[in-house]
């Protein structure tokens, strides 16, 4: 059972994903597949569930063996979505890189190491084979809002994300500290510009959603009016001809 906090936090993950699916490129997933993702330990797939007296319940077990791996699935998913929209921000600044020259040295060899890093995944390295340590050196870049580090994202960096990879990830980490890391990506992605770009757009396509809706209902009452207008002129007609 979640406390209250846990149960925010986690839903806070959920709803800005299921709200921006079509921005992740996600396809939509229930609360409970991400709670199960969390509280995956690679182990418990295996697991036979000993039954009281008998055969075990295979149609429940099988039930909850398949929310298990969904979970554990979406764990890569949205870790590798999110890496991906960070990258594609750093793609969009790569033609400014120039520009930054004229910063600290160590800013500009950090925008170097990044763009470095997205150009050798561009050809096909496998990203989801490295994705945990892709979210490490996107935290611990100074050009994303996530940094500073809290201190609990700092530890994860340096004693977790830069020892385990994806097939290890849900053991090395608790229940907690994976909700952190995602947490830490949606906060991240709130202010990238990639996904400004795309409220705006939203917005816009609202805004003109709404104009045409109001076209059309103006458009409706004008033909209502007119249709009343021929309707007395047919009466009026009618009663001169009496």
């Amino acid at each position: 059972m979640l406390d209250g906090p846990t149960l925010e936090r986690l839903l806070y993950v959920w709803e800005f994903f299921s709200n921006f699916a079509e921005y992740f490129e996600l396809a939509s997933f229930k609360v409970e597949e991400l709670h199960g993702a969390l509280s995956f330990k690679a182990g418990q797939v295996f697991d036979i569930p000993a039954a009281l007296e008998g055969e075990p319940d295979w149609e429940d077990y099988i039930s909850n063996k398949s929310v298990t791996e969904t979970g554990f699935g979406l764990l890569n998913t949205l870790h590798l979505a999110a890496v991906e929209q960070f990258f594609k921000d750093i793609r969009e600044t790569a033609d400014h890189a120039q520009a930054a020259q004229d910063k600290e040295s160590a800013d500009f060899s950090e925008d170097q190491l990044l763009n470095a890093v997205v150009k050798y995944f561009e050809k096909g390295s496998g990203e989801e084979h490295h994705w945990t340590e892709l979210v490490r050196i996107i935290f611990k870049s100074k050009r994303f809002t996530i940094h500073p580090l809290t201190p609990e994202l700092r530890t994860l960096c340096d004693e977790k994300l830069s020892v385990c990879m994806p097939e290890t990830y849900t053991e090395a980490l608790t229940y907690q500290e994976k909700l952190s890391v995602l947490e830490a990506l949606v906060d991240g992605v709130h202010d990238l510009g990639s996904f400004k770009a795309f409220l705006n757009q939203r917005m816009e396509e609202r805004s003109s959603y709404n104009k045409q809706k109001m076209d059309i209902y103006v458009e409706i009452k004008n033909l209502e009016a007119r249709k009343q207008e021929l309707v007395k002129e047919h009466q009026d007609s009618n009663v001169l001809s009496n």
